[in-house]
């Protein structure tokens, strides 16, 4: 990523690139950021995954990614999912909830459309917002 925001400079063309931290804490950085799938918690992509694919497991799907996430983190998400009242049950072929099918189709992290979600179901959508 470093070398990528030095942009051409050195890279395509003899140049200098100025960096405000020192070369050790340069020459310790990955080569590469780590995936999307690998950074960010799976709960949203488990309930996109699920939305789209209707009945079937997700867990096979997700391990054909180039860079798989681990099965326990999929686990772990999925028993989250089932605690949060969005999956049926904290297996990989458990159906969406209607809350679960709601905050899918809101597009927004799994903590704010729960949020919505309750909100709407008790009356208080104002206040949840």
């Amino acid at each position: 990523s470093a070398q990528q925001r030095a942009g051409r400079t050195g890279r395509v063309r003899p140049g200098v690139v100025y960096r405000l931290y020192p070369q050790t804490l340069f020459d310790a950085l990955a080569p590469y950021d780590p995936s999307e799938l690998q950074r960010c918690p799976l709960d949203k992509v488990i309930l996109d995954l699920r939305t789209m694919l209707g009945a079937g497991a997700v867990t096979p799907l997700l391990q054909e990614t180039i860079d798989p996430p681990d099965v326990g983190s999929v686990d772990r998400a999925l028993r989250s999912l089932h605690k949060a009242r969005m999956l049926e049950a904290p297996t990989d072929e458990a159906a969406l909830t209607n809350l679960g099918t709601f905050v899918a189709s809101l597009g927004t992290d799994v903590a704010v459309g729960r949020l919505v979600g309750l909100g709407l179901q008790f009356g208080v959508v104002p206040e949840a917002i």
